[in-house]
């Protein structure tokens, strides 16, 4: 194995090698018009795990300013959710990152607010400031689903207050989340308009020119020890278009062919990654009462294996000792008579 070659490819968080990224193009321009329009409409990405959401909306941020004309109009910057725990903190990391992402002296933002905590009213000035200058903030935000499990830290006043700045087109927000917005509404009973959002977008498999460009991709921007044609056509067929297990296949047979195994081995390491990954999602896909119910399931069955455990284990033990009686018989180590009476007791004993 050449230890000065790295594994290019990404099967855990966001791919942010923006040579790595391949296709989803109609979906960067369904951003891009969305964006550029005579109004802004805030978009909705929603697509299962590991489908590709959150690289789509990073390699957006990396790449926007080639997709658009006069990107002085606009600021792009990519949020993870996962960081913010209160309004506050939201508020904070959005400023901070729009601050760190223009191109434009915003200096004046951070002495005005330098080491103060950012509220609802300071935010909304702040947006005004970018509309007063003719630039859109587009806020890419990834893992939505996070805010939603936080309803004391972001009421209905928070939602409201951002669609307010979305319908006076002082904002824009991409959105990624496994489910649309009107799902979490209806599943959560929220009244805000603002789950209304102007437009889903379902993010669904790769096409086959998408996957065999991936396969092929190392190679042609020297990345690291391309696959051989063989373990791309095999990586195909083992991801069946999905990003995730494209992406997989391929770290197992480059892995594979580094450390001088077969394809065999790659096979079972990959087969091994993806039943574990979907008994975790099979796990949590289900409510909370359905998870406490498997559980418990679990639970017994170990509680009823131990329990036959023992049970075969002592009668595993009488048998031995008869057997060891019937020995010393033999070797008139022991009367039968004694035996007869041990033998009936341990018998006595099971059946209670």
């Amino acid at each position: 194995m050449n230890i000065n070659y790295r594994n290019p490819f990404v099967i855990d968080g966001i791919l942010k090698d923006r040579r790595l990224f391949v296709g989803r193009e109609d979906e960067m321009r369904a951003i891009v018009n969305r964006m550029t329009g005579i109004q802004p409409i805030s978009i909705n990405i929603i697509g299962e795990k590991k489908i590709g959401k959150s690289s789509l909306l990073y390699h957006f941020y990396q790449t926007w300013r080639e997709r658009v004309i006069n990107d002085e109009k606009y600021i792009v910057i990519y949020l993870s959710l996962s960081r913010c725990q209160t309004e506050g903190d939201f508020y904070e990391e959005v400023v901070d990152n729009l601050v760190e992402s223009s191109n434009q002296p915003l200096i004046y933002l951070k002495k005005t607010f330098l080491n103060k905590s950012i509220n609802r009213r300071k935010f909304s000035r702040i947006i005004r400031s970018f509309q007063e200058k003719k630039i859109l903030p587009v806020i890419c935000l990834d893992d939505f689903g996070r805010l939603l499990e936080r309803p004391q830290k972001f009421d209905k006043g928070f939602y409201d207050h951002l669609r307010y700045l979305m319908d006076d087109s002082a904002l824009m927000l991409v959105i990624a989340s496994r489910r649309s917005l009107a799902d979490y509404a209806r599943e959560k009973e929220l009244s805000s308009p603002f789950f209304n959002i102007g437009h889903t977008l379902e993010l669904g498999k790769l096409t086959e020119d998408e996957a065999i460009k991936i396969t092929s991709l190392i190679s042609k921007n020297k990345i690291s020890a391309e696959l051989h044609l063989n373990e791309q056509k095999k990586a195909i067929e083992w991801g069946e278009l999905h990003p995730y297990k494209l992406q997989l296949s391929c770290f197992y047979l480059w892995e594979a062919r580094q450390q001088g195994r077969d394809i065999k081995w790659a096979r079972i390491k990959f087969i091994k990654n993806i039943n574990v990954r979907q008994s975790k999602i099979t796990f949590l896909k289900l409510n909370h009462w359905d998870k406490l119910l498997s559980i418990f399931s679990s639970l017994g069955k170990f509680s009823f294996d131990v329990g036959d455990f023992f049970d075969k284990f002592h009668k595993a033990i009488i048998g031995i000792a008869l057997l060891i009686s019937i020995v010393l018989i033999c070797l008139d180590k022991l009367e039968v008579s004694d035996l007869i009476q041990k033998f009936f007791n341990e018998l006595f004993e099971i059946g209670n």
